[in-house]
């Protein structure tokens, strides 16, 4: 099962590369560097990765109301079971956003 954990540094690298491959068009301003930065500013508790295999598989912006598209997972992770590892560990114990991929 994959585990949630809240955004570190040491995370920056694959984040960005899976946000690239599952928003290969996203606009500018939705950026890796942007995002996460501008995340980190306001509510770094709420910056979540999911591993598995020590690797990053997927990610939540949550309390994001402003990212609609929704929750970036790799296209060989278990959205299911990301999103039910997401569900418990979230503060609010809900995901507002689908875990999707391109």
């Amino acid at each position: 099962m994959a585990e949630v954990i809240t955004y570190d540094e040491r995370h920056f690298l694959a984040l960005k590369a899976l946000w690239q491959e599952a928003f290969p068009d996203d606009a500018p301003w939705n950026a890796a560097e942007t995002a996460i930065a501008e995340k980190l500013k306001l509510q770094p508790n709420l910056m979540l990765v999911a591993i598995t295999d020590d690797r990053v598989c997927g990610s939540v912006m949550a309390g994001m109301k402003a990212i609609a598209a929704g929750s970036p997972a790799s296209p060989s992770a278990d959205r299911t079971e990301i999103a039910a590892s997401v569900a418990t560990c979230s503060p609010r114990r809900s995901v507002a956003s689908p875990l999707w991929a391109a």
